[in-house]
């Protein structure tokens, strides 16, 4: 049967129930350590597990040392790999908060710490104890604070992106309306009237370009016009003649 024995945190082992009685018997294993073996459901302190009669009662007795039997080999906890994993998808998270894969990569990296603190706990009482709890809670809270972050980065970026969005097709209809101003004008000095269509203002040479809304709304060829075209914003714009290009309808 094998042995596994915990001093403060460091693992030894694992040894043999003679090479156990041994190190006992030497004071090479404390009394606060921490004992395991295969039969146990859990750590046990030294105290409560038997020893062997035939083991030396005391290193004068045994004639034994350190320099005789060795220290037990030094050994060494493992830690969690998924509690690593956490942290570092969490720390690549923020590179990413302005595209999706950011918050997709912070979201998974709360989950896999959360998985990591879950098997950490379950094998504390073993021979496949794990570290890590401390990485594993980092990798949640950097991913939390990544998530965080997110959220107040696109509630700032998307309303900026839409306010440049509907300026520029605003422009863009504010544009349509003086080029189409400036072929009535052309017809007037050639024909000595206003078109009264589209189709007219079309003909004389206006091109609406592709972001612009409907131009629509004119008045009597003789007297004047008014252009009117309503951005994809929203808003809508007019062009009367006399007075130039303002907000609002014709009507």
């Amino acid at each position: 049967m094998d042995y596994l024995v915990d001093i403060e945190g460091t693992r030894f082992g694992p040894y043999t129930r003679e090479q156990f009685d041994n190190y006992v018997a030497n004071g090479q294993i404390p009394p606060h350590a921490l004992v395991w073996h295969a039969d146990q459901q859990r750590w046990e302190s030294l105290a409560a597990i038997p020893t062997d009669p035939a083991a030396p009662a005391s290193p004068s007795a045994a004639h034994m040392s350190a320099a005789s039997t060795p220290d037990p080999p030094r050994g060494e906890t493992k830690t969690n790999g998924l509690a690593i994993t956490s942290l570092v998808l969490a720390v690549v998270s923020f590179p990413l908060l302005l595209i999706l894969v950011g918050i997709l990569t912070a979201l998974v990296a709360i989950i896999v710490g959360i998985v990591a603190l879950l098997q950490i706990k379950k094998r504390a009482q073993g021979p496949d104890a794990q570290k890590g709890n401390g990485l594993a809670i980092a990798g949640i809270v950097v991913g939390a604070v990544a998530v965080a972050s997110s959220v107040v980065v696109w509630a700032i970026a998307i309303p900026v992106f839409l306010n440049q969005r509907n300026s520029a097709a605003d422009a863009s209809v504010q544009a349509d309306l003086r080029n189409a101003a400036m072929v009535e004008e052309t017809v007037m000095v050639n024909s000595g009237a206003y078109t009264t269509s589209l189709s007219e203002l079309q003909a004389a040479g206006f091109v609406p370009s592709a972001d612009s809304g409907q131009v629509s709304a004119y008045l009597d060829g003789s007297d004047g016009y008014c252009l009117q075209a309503t951005s994809s914003s929203g808003k809508t714009f007019r062009y009367v003649s006399g007075d130039g290009l303002t907000q609002g309808t014709c009507q």
